[in-house]
């Protein structure tokens, strides 16, 4: 068996050991729930972090081999290229050959004794003489200086990543101009126990249409012909970042838009949501009340949490009073969960200004009861029609996409306010 071979199987069997003590810890990291390590939890979390070192290193060790293994591969095809007959060069027929040109400055003076004969370190060479007039010492600054070849990578100023919040939300299709659906506004529930012969009791629905519009959210940038025409990947650069740019204002207007058109009317500012001050309690406790609420009074299941960078570092700090994090080992990935939700870190939540400034949190059940509609997906267009284009060589890009957020029941989500900004 070789040396990567069994390097993977050790390492394959280490990674299910580790694997089964986090199962035993379970998802809520209960280290008093892990019987296969002895010891306290701070004699565990030692122990786990030992065997993850052990772990990275074998797994690097792993690579290690993997790379010889490549190299040797790459050693014995080159070999065999080598092993290939090269095509033969014809000669030329009689009387078509042709004369052998003069050397030039260059060629006289590299295939003199001077250069064939200087050795690196001796200080000095042999002396020859090349039968040309030199004027001047033959500098780069008096002939052209060493050429460099730009590379392909742009290094593109730090923007929000998107989408994250999107991505958290039911999505839909649509064909018109706006989103129609059905709301019950009537529900009045009489059933109950009746003696033989006794009438039914009542019950009342009442439902009424409603819709939302479809909003249109978009972007140009000009650029001329020859950008577009002389630097390959520049359209696909473009459309990328135009693209970029529209599913960041997307995630923004999803959460903080007014409604007011063109704007989307964003979870944020629905009527009707539920709202939770952090007050005096702990981030953690204030989030799982917002869930409480959902559940009761929204009777909708929470599948999401969109909260700030700052407000989220208060929870992923946080520690035992014997110092230990309760979000796991800085050197784990620590799941982005809280109270069995998901939880999306960004910073398109809302901000209140303030002394000091404040962050909102939104917890929500989005997969039931919100529906992000596309009337269409993003759509980039290029024109030179636009005002004097045509004549001074431009060309305008545009990109736009058409969706409408449909709040489907408004209880079903909750605004946790006054957090950490």
């Amino acid at each position: 068996m070789s040396q990567l071979i069994e390097k993977r199987n050790e390492l394959k069997a280490k990674h299910d050991a580790l694997a089964a003590i986090f199962a035993e810890a379970g998802p809520e990291r209960d280290f008093t729930k892990i019987t296969t390590l002895g010891g306290d939890t701070k004699a565990k979390i030692e122990e786990i972090g030992r065997r993850n070192t052990e772990l990275t290193a074998l797994h690097a060790e792993v690579e290690g081999l993997v790379a010889v293994d490549d190299a040797k591969a790459n050693v014995d095809r080159l070999a065999a290229d080598s092993h290939q007959p090269a095509n033969r060069v014809p000669l030329p027929a009689a009387g078509q050959g042709r004369t052998v040109p003069q050397k030039s400055l260059g060629e006289l003076v590299t295939e003199s004794k001077a250069i064939t004969g200087y050795r690196s370190g001796s200080g000095v060479g042999p002396v020859d003489a090349v039968d040309i007039e030199l004027k001047a010492l033959f500098l780069t600054t008096a002939g052209w200086p060493p050429e460099s070849t730009r590379s392909g990578v742009i290094t593109m100023l730090p923007e929000r990543p998107a989408p994250h919040v999107i991505e958290a939300i039911a999505q839909g299709t649509t064909a018109q101009a706006s989103y129609r659906y059905m709301r019950e506004t009537t529900a009045t529930n009489t059933a109950a126990e009746i003696a033989e012969g006794a009438p039914y009791p009542e019950a009342a629905l009442e439902i009424v249409e409603d819709s939302v519009d479809v909003r249109k959210i978009a972007v140009w940038l000009p650029v001329t012909d020859e950008q577009l025409e002389d630097v390959a990947g520049a359209r696909d650069y473009i459309d990328q970042r135009l693209t970029l740019f529209l599913q960041q204002r997307l995630d923004f207007q999803v959460l903080n838009g007014n409604g007011t058109p063109p704007n989307i009317l964003g979870t944020a500012n629905v009527p009707g949501v539920l709202t939770q001050a952090l007050g005096t309690d702990t981030v953690a406790d204030a989030l799982y009340i917002a869930m409480r609420r959902i559940r009761v009074e929204g009777r909708g299941e929470p599948t999401v949490v969109f909260i700030g960078h700052a407000a989220w570092q208060g929870i992923r700090l946080l520690k035992t009073t014997d110092g230990q994090y309760i979000y796991g080992h800085p050197a784990e990935a620590a799941p982005a969960r809280i109270w069995g939700i998901p939880v999306v870190e960004t910073s398109a939540v809302p901000t209140v200004s303030g002394t000091p400034d404040t962050t909102t949190a939104i917890v929500g059940d989005y997969r039931t009861h919100a529906l992000l509609v596309a009337r269409r997906g993003v759509d980039v267009q290029v024109t030179n029609a636009h005002e004097d284009f045509f004549t001074h060589g431009k060309l305008a890009i545009r990109a736009d996409v058409r969706v409408a957020l449909v709040t489907l029941r408004p209880s079903a989500f909750c605004l946790v306010t006054g957090l950490a900004a």
